[in-house]
C-alpha cells in the first residue's frame, strides 16, 4: 500500500512540474499569507501559509511549483 501511495505522489508531484498553468486567485493569497505569518486568517487556520512559506524558503523560490508542492503532498494517502 505505501508503494502505491508513494507512487501516486511522486506521479501528482511529477505532473506539477510539468504544468505551465499561472497561480489562481487561492493560491496567490495563500503565498502572500505565507509572506506575513500569523496564527490564523479570516477564513483558513494559519498551516497552508506556514507549509508555503516553509517550501518556497527552502527551495529558493516563489515559482508555481512550489507553491503547490505542499498541497499535493498532504494529500499523499488520501482518497
Amino acid at each position: 500500500a505505501l508503494v502505491c501511495v508513494a507512487t501516486v505522489t511522486a506521479l501528482r508531484l511529477g505532473a506539477l512540474a510539468f504544468d505551465r498553468t499561472d497561480i489562481f486567485v487561492d493560491e496567490a493569497q495563500y503565498w502572500l499569507w505565507g509572506q506575513r505569518l500569523d496564527f490564523g486568517y479570516y477564513s483558513k487556520p494559519p498551516l497552508i501559509g506556514w507549509l508555503i512559506r516553509l517550501v518556497t524558503d527552502l527551495a529558493g523560490s516563489d515559482a508555481p511549483f512550489w507553491l503547490r508542492m505542499p498541497g499535493a503532498c498532504c494529500m499523499a494517502g488520501r482518497r
